[in-house]
C-alpha cells in the first residue's frame, strides 16, 4: 500500500548540563556530622551548601574549622569524609520499602539508607521521612527530631493510560533524585539493578504499560550510621582511594588529621600513603600541617616544631608534591574569643583563591596573594620581624611555610604566609609552588584535548588541527608570565610522511605520535638586593680668576 510523501520531525531533549574546568579546586578529608561517607562527587562551593550536606565538621579540640576557612577564602571543595571502622548505615522504615513502583507485572520497591553518618546514635538523632501524592506527583519531606523541616521537593510525576494519553513517566527526575538528594541512598527491595529498573521506566515512557505507585506515608528513620569507634589510620588511608577519581583537584589535604588519631606516629602513616599516591599520580600537591602544639597544649618551640617537621619529612621521603605549613593562626570563634586553630585550611583558600584569580604558576605567599585579613596573627612568635631573618632561614632550610607578621605597603602589620616551597630535594625550580602548580595545569589542561584526538586519523592533519587547539592555551600561560620561549615541537606543519621530524612513519602508521613542549618557567622572586651607598664628598677646589685689571 503506498505512502503520502511526508517529513517527520521528532522531538528528543538532549538539555544536559555540560561540565567545565574549573579553577580552584582541593579535597579535604575530614571528618563531619553527616553527609555522603567517602562521596566527593559533589564540589561544594559554599558554607551553606557544606551545612546542608555534611553538617559541620568535627573538630576535636573545638577550634575552626579548616573546611570553613577555605570556603571562606575562596576555594571550591571535594570532601571525602570519614568515619569510624564497622559504621553501619541507618535505615528508614525499618530497612522496608517506601515507595513501590508497579510497572505492568513487574513490582519494585525502594528502600531507604541514610547517606548521613556522625557521631553514635543517641536518643533523639531519628527523622520522620513523608511521601504524599498531589494528583500525579510524589513528593517527600524530611523532618527532624525537634518537628523542623530539613527537606522538601518533588521525586517524580507519572501518570498511567487512560482513553487519552498513554503512560507517562519522569524516570529522569526520579533517577535524579535517587543520584543527588543529601538524605538518603536509595535501592531496590529485591537488590536488583537500579540502573536496570530505571530504563525499562524509561522504555515504558510513551507506551500503553501500566504504572502503579504505592507510598509509606510516614517513615521514622536514624540520621546517621552508628559508630562503635572512631576512625583509624587505617580508615584514612583507605580514604584516599576515593581521591584518584577527581583529578580536578590542584591541591589534597587532612582536616585535624593527628587529633583524629591520637598521636603523630599514627598520622605519620597516613601521610606516607598520601606522598606514595601523589608521586605515583603526578596530579596533586599535597599539603600537610606541622602541628605547633604539644600533646599538652602548650605552644611549641622553634626547635620543636623544626623537630616535628623532620620526623614526618624522614619518614616519609621528600617530594615535589609535598608542602609543609605550621604556625598556628589565631581567629575570633563565633562568641568573638580569639582561639588558636590549624592553618591547612586556610592554606588551601589562599592557594585556591590565587589561581582562580591570577593562575596556578603564582605564588600564594607574600604580602601580595598570601595575605589573611581576619587572623590576629600566628599562634607561634612572629619570625616574620626584620629582627628574625636568620630564624625564617632556619624553617625555609626545613622545608617549612608559615605564618608571620609582616609590613604590608597599603595596610600596615597584617597576616601573611611567607615560604612558598615543596619539600623537593634538588635544588630545582620544582621546590617552589608556583612551578609545580603550573605542570599541573598544563597537564590538566592539555590532557582533555589532547584524549579528544584519540581514535582519529593519525596524519598530519589531525596534527595540525591538535597544534592550532593548544597554540592559544600557549599564547595564554606567554601572557600570564607563567612561562617565556614556549616551543612546540611535533610534526603539525608536515604534508606528507617524507616531512617526519619528530615521528617516523613506522611509529604513526602503529598510532604513536609525539610532541615535546619546550619553555623556560618563571618562578617567584625570592631574594632582593639593594646598594645604599652615600657617596663621599669631592676633594676638588674650584679657583675663580679675576682679573683686576679689567
Amino acid at each position: 500500500m503506498p505512502s503520502t510523501p511526508k517529513v517527520n520531525f521528532n522531538f528528543i531533549n538532549n538539555n544536559v548540563e555540560e561540565s567545565s574546568p574549573l579553577n580552584g579546586i582541593s579535597t579535604i578529608l575530614a571528618r563531619t556530622t553527616k553527609g555522603p561517607v567517602l562521596d566527593p562527587s559533589t564540589l561544594i562551593k559554599s558554607i551553606t551548601q557544606f551545612k546542608r550536606m555534611f553538617g559541620e565538621e568535627i573538630v576535636p579540640d573545638g577550634s575552626v574549622s579548616n573546611i570553613q576557612k577555605a570556603l571562606d577564602n575562596g576555594s571550591i571543595l571535594r570532601i571525602v569524609r570519614v568515619v569510624g571502622k564497622g559504621a553501619t548505615l541507618g535505615t528508614v522504615n525499618e530497612g522496608n520499602a517506601v515507595i513501590t513502583i508497579k510497572l505492568g507485572d513487574v513490582t519494585k520497591g525502594l528502600k531507604l539508607t541514610t547517606r548521613g553518618a556522625g557521631e553514635p546514635i543517641g536518643t533523639g538523632n531519628t527523622y520522620t521521612v513523608k511521601f504524599t501524592k498531589q494528583q500525579n506527583t510524589v513528593y517527600y519531606q524530611v523532618i527532624d527530631a525537634n518537628g523542623s523541616l530539613l527537606e522538601s521537593g518533588p521525586v517524580f510525576t507519572y501518570k498511567s493510560k487512560d482513553d487519552i494519553n498513554n503512560t507517562s513517566i519522569d524516570y529522569l527526575a526520579l533517577a535524579q533524585w535517587i543520584s543527588i538528594n543529601p538524605y538518603f541512598k536509595v535501592t531496590l527491595g529485591d537488590g536488583g539493578n537500579m540502573e536496570s529498573f530505571l530504563t525499562e521506566l524509561a522504555k515504558a515512557d510513551g507506551t500503553a504499560v501500566a504504572i502503579e505507585v504505592t507510598l509509606v506515608e510516614s517513615s521514622e528513620g536514624t540520621i546517621g550510621t552508628t559508630e562503635t569507634q572512631k576512625p583509624t589510620s587505617e580508615e584514612f588511608i583507605a580514604a584516599l582511594d576515593f581521591v584518584r577519581d577527581y583529578t580536578d583537584a590542584y591541591n589534597i589535604g587532612f582536616s585535624h588529621l593527628e587529633q583524629h588519631l591520637g598521636s603523630a606516629s599514627e598520622a605519620i602513616k597516613v601521610y606516607k600513603e598520601l606522598r606514595v599516591m601523589v608521586d605515583e599520580l603526578n596530579e596533586f600537591r599535597a599539603f600537610i600541617e606541622v602541628p605547633w602544639f604539644n600533646a599538652d597544649g602548650s605552644i611549641r618551640t622553634k626547635a620543636q616544631v623544626i623537630a616535628a617537621a623532620d620526623q614526618i619529612v624522614n619518614t616519609i621521603g621528600n617530594s615535589k608534591w609535598v608542602s609543609y605549613f605550621t604556625a598556628g593562626l589565631k581567629y575570633n570563634n563565633a562568641f568573638g574569643i580569639s582561639q588558636a586553630s590549624d592553618v591547612l585550611g586556610t592554606t588551601i583558600g589562599l592557594a585556591d583563591a590565587s589561581a582562580s584569580s591570577y593562575g596556578y604558576n603564582y605564588s600564594f605567599a607574600g604580602v601580595n596573594r598570601g595575605v589573611v585579613p581576619n587572623a590576629q596573627g600566628p599562634v607561634l612568635p612572629n619570625y616574620g620581624s626584620p629582627a628574625r631573618v636568620d630564624d625564617l632561614e632556619e624553617f625555609a632550610q626545613h622545608y617549612l611555610n608559615l605564618y608571620v607578621i609582616k609590613d604590608t605597603p597599603s595596610f600596615g602589620k597584617r597576616t601573611v604566609l611567607w615560604h612558598n616551597f615543596t619539600s623537593q630535594v634538588k635544588q630545582d625550580s620544582f621546590r617552589f609552588l608556583g612551578v609545580t602548580g603550573l605542570v599541573l595545569n598544563i597537564k590538566k589542561t592539555l590532557r582533555p584535548i589532547m584524549e579528544s584526538y584519540i581514535e582519529e586519523p593519525n596524519f598530519w592533519g589531525t596534527w595540525k588541527e591538535m597544534y592550532l587547539r593548544v597554540k592559544p592555551l600557549i599564547d595564554e600561560w606567554v601572557t600570564n608570565e607563567a612561562m617565556t620561549d614556549p616551543v612546540w615541537e611535533g610534526d603539525q606543519d608536515a604534508t606528507s610522511w617524507n616531512d617526519l621530524v619528530v615521528n617516523t612513519e613506522a611509529e604513526a602508521r602503529q598510532g604513536h605520535y609525539k610532541a615535546r613542549f619546550h619553555f623556560k618557567d618563571i618562578v617567584a622572586l625570592q631574594d632582593i638586593t639593594i646598594d645604599v651607598i652615600i657617596d663621599k664628598a669631592s676633594k676638588s677646589v674650584s679657583i675663580d680668576v679675576v682679573d683686576n685689571a679689567a
